[in-house]
């Protein structure tokens, strides 16, 4: 049974690149991870204790690589080299945001994610019209 995230926790990367995830998930010692592309040519990181749950994918979305990653002490989880690399996390400091999505949980930088939650919410509101025949 997959472990439930939710929840949204900015966070900040250390200088090896890695980030400690909210105390009150109950993370396992290794979730499978899955690099992912939207349409709109964002990335953004998903976890989950479950391989069932990074297989399916909606249809805007593709998988750039796959893994595993492994918890250390403290709830702390290294970045993958292909996240880091997208996202140009040099250096210690950078913010990110982990974001709760119930059996899974998605590793976005800030304004990538406010860009997909604003872009999101007005693609619902034109398709919500459209089905209405007002737009």
């Amino acid at each position: 049974m997959s472990r439930i995230y939710i929840g949204e926790y900015c966070r900040t990367v250390t200088d090896n690149h890695y980030i400690t995830l909210p105390a009150r998930w109950s993370v396992p010692e290794t979730v499978y991870y899955a690099f992912m592309e939207v349409e709109s040519g964002i990335r953004f990181l998903c976890c989950s204790d479950s391989k069932d749950a990074l297989s399916t994918v909606n249809d805007d979305e593709k998988i750039l690589a796959r893994g595993n990653l492994v918890i250390v002490r403290e709830n702390k989880l290294r970045l993958p080299d292909e996240f880091l690399q997208y996202m140009k996390i040099r250096k210690q400091g950078q913010h990110i945001i982990c974001y709760g999505n119930m059996d899974r949980f998605e590793i976005w930088i800030p304004e990538e994610l406010e860009y997909m939650e604003n872009t999101m919410d007005t693609q619902d509101i034109e398709k919500e019209l459209q089905e209405l025949g007002l737009f």
